[in-house]
């Protein structure tokens, strides 16, 4: 699946996201799969499951959780360096998005 395919997928459900306060960062050097929790800079959980009731119950996903305030100081330096190669979504941006946008998102997004 091309990462066209899966941005305009995604893109269909931000306007909920982002008008509950959601920040949202797309990062532009490619479609970033990998997931990443960083809880009170000691625990790191960094892998492929998605955040979400299928994802958790039904698909195969693994996650690399570790307690160590060394190896999240480290995660946390890689995703302050990709947030600078990202671009933030905005809500106004978002609604005002050409139809035929719109259209392709929703599309993908089935």
């Amino acid at each position: 699946m091309s990462k066209e395919v899966v941005r305009n997928a995604s893109r269909h459900f931000r306007g909920s996201l982002l008008g509950a306060g959601v920040r949202i960062h797309e990062y532009q050097p490619t479609v970033m799969h990998a997931k990443l929790l960083i809880v009170d800079d000691v625990f790191t959980s960094v892998g492929s499951t998605n955040f979400n009731e299928p994802s958790l119950r039904l698909n195969d996903a693994a996650n690399l959780n570790v307690f160590d305030q060394g190896f999240t100081q480290d995660h946390i330096t890689i995703f302050n360096t990709d947030l600078e190669r990202a671009r933030r979504s905005s809500l106004e941006a978002w609604q005002n998005r050409p139809l035929q946008q719109r259209v392709s998102d929703c599309a993908w997004s089935w």
